[in-house]
C-alpha cells in the first residue's frame, strides 16, 4: 500500500506543477491584447540609482552618485525626476 501511495505522489506532485504553470501563463496572456509586451503593459512608478566615475581628465575621476524616479503612464508617454551629487 505505501508504495503504491508513493509512486501516486511522484507522478501527481510533477503533474500539479506543471497544470500550475499552463494556468498562470494562459492568465497572463490573456491580460494584454498586444502580445506580451508594448506600451500598455509599462505603466506605474520605477525608481533606480546611478553610480560611477566622470573622467575630464587623464588622472582626474569625479565621483557621481544620483537617483531617478520615472513614472509611465501605460500610453507610451512618461516623466522622470533625477537628482545626482558629484
Amino acid at each position: 500500500m505505501k508504495k503504491q501511495s508513493l509512486r501516486i505522489s511522484m507522478i501527481a506532485t510533477p503533474l500539479m506543477i506543471v497544470c500550475g504553470l499552463l494556468v498562470s501563463g494562459a492568465f497572463a496572456r490573456a491580460e494584454s491584447q498586444d502580445g506580451p509586451c508594448s506600451n500598455r503593459t509599462l505603466h506605474g512608478d520605477y525608481g533606480s540609482a546611478v553610480e560611477g566615475l566622470i573622467l575630464p581628465a587623464p588622472g582626474v575621476a569625479l565621483p557621481i552618485r544620483g537617483v531617478v524616479m520615472t513614472h509611465y503612464d501605460g500610453e507610451g508617454n512618461f516623466t522622470q525626476v533625477d537628482h545626482s551629487v558629484f
